[in-house]
């Protein structure tokens, strides 16, 4: 499957073995960029000024480049001689990210008591989208790092719950790696935990064993979460996964050796946690700071049940501005293609998973979680378009189940040859599928990156969309004042700034450039052109505009600008120098190419009115 993965990526279109430039995008060039520096044995400053300039980003704080550093170091000590470090970051990414099929074998193989489960569960996951796609198409994020460590934990908890002892405290280990290495753990382990405390109550089944557990992964994970700075940092002990480890274990351990009725403990969870959550939001804010964009979204999507309303005044910013790319909603037929036949055995699993434990009158601790992680994150799927990592994996795991158990009779013969043309049926759904990737080709950003490194000084601060700004700083070690990460706060503070006074006059525009030292601001034509429910227009909440609007005058008339030189212009970017002083509006000896020719539009089609 590595193997694949490596020959897939190597014939994409947008791979140059020769020429790195432009290769990532957004939050790939901003891992890209420490990556890099790792590699040629320079440091990763603990502020970069250049990735978020002027007060500069916290690397350490606020990041957690655990991937980057790997690969960096493994690089500068198995990279054969003359191969180029971008080659070997991509076909080591296509190694590691490849591990989850481990965790997806000893899942199921546990969970549904047989090998046979585990090969079934491997087999669909390995024809999946979201094992294949992002990989081959030049990814480069953290949750390709993470997702091993993070389901392996998952594997050594479920085996814990059952018989203890050290796996336990592996899984405890584990887990707390992968919240060392990718941000979107956290909200994971919430899904698990929350699994874990509702067989806890729905079972009288291995209630110590499942405190105990409970208990080693809180003392672990707050043990190390006060020696990794993004964690404490980020208010993690008083999270809201820590909170209701703590309320359950209050719950637990409360009434002592007393035996009370299971709604009595209910109550007193319910309780702990309420006071808990009141408690830690009057005190403690910066997990909510921190992450207050995706509970926005989260609660939108939900109240506009996953559809984007056409009024971006009925969203925040933060909904507006998260509310795009992979935090869509996936149609139904993304949704049924990226797993295909895995869908289909993961139903009928579901069904006799259910059966099963209603005949043992018993419910099974790990047939119950995997039930419940493929519910949960098959919804979140169907709201987020990203949860698809996390359904991908849990659908497989329990399309395990429908491996017969009597499968040496002719009743489990067919069943695997129903299990066999379901496998068949998602490889060549897979082989038709057109993987494209989100990223614009290289050869369409490549001669903006050259113009930059040819035409401006070192120092030259550029400001650019959030997406692109990463791979300016990454490709020309140009400042630029915003990029992607927007667990950061003052990162989204100025992503709002910016397309506020990107979308007022031009005074005001030049206003926020000097604010920040900008000395070249790049536009995308795209920033006025587009009104979609994805476009800057709408994040801005700026669907109808005025003329004297600098996007507008950027855009359709850039001799009228007195603040903004235009000097670089292809279809796809314009650079604008920002002037010390005022320049007499006139003729710019740049010819009008289609796409910034005011005769092709209609005024009234880009809902621009005359001011």
């Amino acid at each position: 499957m590595t193997r694949a993965k490596i020959l897939t990526l190597r014939s994409a279109p947008n791979f140059d073995p020769s020429d790195d430039t432009a290769l990532f995008w957004t939050e790939n060039a901003f891992h890209y960029r420490y990556a890099k520096m790792v590699a040629e044995g320079k440091a990763i400053p603990d502020v970069d000024i250049r990735m978020q300039y002027p007060e500069g980003m916290h690397v350490f704080r606020d990041e957690m480049p655990m991937m980057e550093r790997f690969v960096g170091y493994a690089f500068r000590r198995f990279a054969p001689p003359g191969m180029r470090f971008h080659v070997f970051l991509l076909t080591l990414v296509c190694v590691y990210s490849s591990l989850i099929i481990f965790p997806a074998y000893l899942l199921a193989a546990r969970a549904w008591d047989g090998a046979g489960s585990g090969v079934t569960a491997v087999l669909f996951y390995a024809l999946t989208y979201s094992f294949i796609g992002p990989v081959v198409l030049g990814a480069f994020v953290r949750q390709d790092f993470a997702l091993p460590f993070l389901f392996l934990g998952t594997h050594f908890l479920l085996a814990g719950l059952e018989s203890g002892r050290w796996r336990t405290w592996l899984a405890a280990f584990l887990t707390a790696f992968a919240f060392a290495s990718w941000h979107l753990s956290q909200f994971y382990y919430l899904v698990l935990l929350t699994g874990i405390i509702l067989v806890y109550f729905a079972s009288g089944d291995r209630r110590s064993q499942i405190a105990h557990a409970v208990g080693v992964m809180t003392l672990v994970l707050a043990c190390v979460s006060l020696f990794v700075l993004p964690l404490r940092s980020g208010g993690f002990p008083f999270s809201m996964a820590m909170l209701l480890s703590y309320a359950f274990l209050l719950a637990h351990y409360a009434p002592g050796r007393r035996t009370i009725a299971t709604w009595k403990r209910a109550l007193v969870f319910v309780g702990a946690f309420i006071l808990l959550v009141g408690v830690v939001t009057l005190v403690f804010g910066e997990h909510a700071t921190r992450y207050s964009h995706v509970y926005r979204l989260m609660i939108d999507k939900i109240r506009f049940l996953g559809v984007k309303p056409a009024d971006p005044s009925q969203l925040s910013f933060e909904s507006r501005v998260m509310w795009t790319s992979s935090f869509l909603s996936p149609s139904l037929q993304v949704m049924a293609g990226w797993m295909s036949g895995a869908w289909v055995a993961a139903a009928a699993a579901a069904v006799f998973a259910v059966l099963g434990m209603w005949r043992a009158r018993r419910v099974s601790v790990s047939g119950a979680l995997i039930l419940w992680m493929s519910a949960v994150f098959a919804v979140l799927f169907a709201l987020i378009h990203r949860m698809d990592i996390f359904a991908s994996f849990f659908v497989c795991v329990l399309a395990g189940r429908a491996f017969p158990r009597d499968w040496n009779t002719r009743k489990g013969y067919a069943g695997i040859a129903v299990i066999a043309g379901l496998v068949m049926f998602s490889y060549w759904n897979l082989t038709r599928m057109y993987m494209i990737s989100g990223s614009p080709p290289p050869e369409l950003v490549r001669p903006l990156i050259e113009e930059i490194r040819r035409s401006t000084e070192q120092d030259d601060v550029i400001l650019a969309s959030f997406p692109l700004s990463p791979v300016i700083c990454a490709y020309t070690e140009r400042p630029v004042i915003i990029h992607s990460k927007f667990e950061n706060l003052r990162v989204r503070e100025k992503v709002e700034e910016f397309y506020n006074a990107l979308f007022s006059d031009e005074e005001t525009f030049f206003g926020f450039c000097g604010k920040y030292n900008v000395k070249y601001v790049v536009y995308d034509p795209v920033m006025l052109l587009n009104l979609s429910t994805e476009s800057v227009r709408y994040i801005a909440d700026r669907l109808d505009l005025t003329d004297d609007v600098a996007a507008v005058r950027m855009h359709l008339l850039p001799e009228s600008l007195a603040h903004f030189l235009l000097v670089l212009q292809n279809d796809h970017y314009r650079v604008f120098r920002v002037l010390d002083r005022p320049r007499q509006p006139g003729p710019l000896p740049f010819a009008k190419l289609p796409i910034y020719d005011g005769r092709r539009f209609r005024r009234e089609d880009l809902r621009i009115r005359e001011e």
